[in-house]
């Protein structure tokens, strides 16, 4: 091969120069960048397409998260115990569930029997919120079933016992100081008429008007039913229950709205 149909690069102005390549003679480094761009773009190839369905379940979807317990309970009862009792206001959204309290580690049992009287289960309390747009994915018969939840609640613990405790000594020491205090004293009370507008304005909002809401609310009495995941599974992936989702646009256009 001539001196000029090298590629070389020059001692004196340090140019890089191209004469008269020859395709044969191209090292293998360079003659495979084309084939490494391809390989790259094969690197993560689709190996299977599996259809998507917007389904709907029989009855609402409620989904309760438990932000007090770990991300990975498993079977184990101890961490994650079965529910006794379930109550729901329907209005207020508000669910509560009792539960048997771990008595082995963590707990007073002279304490508890002496000041609420006994504790035997823990009542977890939370207020669903309504969203749009949030989804549960079940995955059966190589398919995707997306069911549309209605609203999400947190589970906190609700410490009844300790309410219910202080009112019973609230009670209690009441009469006693009813008794304590010998003949009656006479009183001043001042009385105030409101106008027609002030009456009809209402004295409580935000949180104050949802907690009167709930406390006023009758309460749904629950059963809480463990094992039925298999029935209604069967119910939300019949093909009355689905719809077959496609996509309306190419790969391009998502990626571009992506993006």
């Amino acid at each position: 091969m001539s001196h000029t149909d090298q590629l070389f690069v020059a001692e004196e102005d340090d140019d890089i120069m191209m004469k008269n390549v020859d395709t044969d003679e191209i090292p293998v480094g360079l003659a495979s960048l084309e084939d490494e761009k391809s390989a790259k773009n094969d690197e993560d190839p689709i190996v299977k397409e599996i259809p998507l369905n917007l389904s709907q379940a029989p009855f609402a979807l409620h989904l309760l998260q438990y932000p007090n317990k770990p991300k990975k309970t498993g079977q184990n009862r101890v961490l994650h115990p079965p529910v006794t009792q379930a109550r729901y206001k329907q209005k207020s959204n508000l669910w509560q569930l009792d539960m048997p309290l771990n008595t082995d580690v963590f707990y007073d049992k002279n304490r508890a029997e002496d000041e609420w009287d006994s504790v035997a289960q823990q009542t977890v309390k939370g207020v669903g919120v309504y969203n749009e747009g949030l989804y549960a994915g079940l995955f059966a018969d190589d398919q995707i079933y997306l069911l549309p939840v209605d609203a999400v609640a947190q589970m906190r613990p609700y410490f009844t016992y300790i309410d219910g405790g202080s009112h019973t000594r609230e009670e209690t020491r009441n009469p006693q100081q009813q008794n304590g205090n010998g003949a009656k004293k006479a009183q001043v009370v001042t009385m105030s008429v409101k106008s027609s507008s002030e009456a009809n304005q209402p004295r409580l909002g935000g949180s104050l008007l949802a907690h009167k809401v709930a406390d006023e609310e009758e309460t749904l009495e629950l059963t809480w039913v463990e094992g039925t995941f298999q029935s209604f599974k069967e119910s939300v992936t019949t093909e009355k229950a689905r719809t077959p989702l496609k996509a309306s646009g190419g790969a391009q256009e998502y990626v571009e709205r992506a993006m």
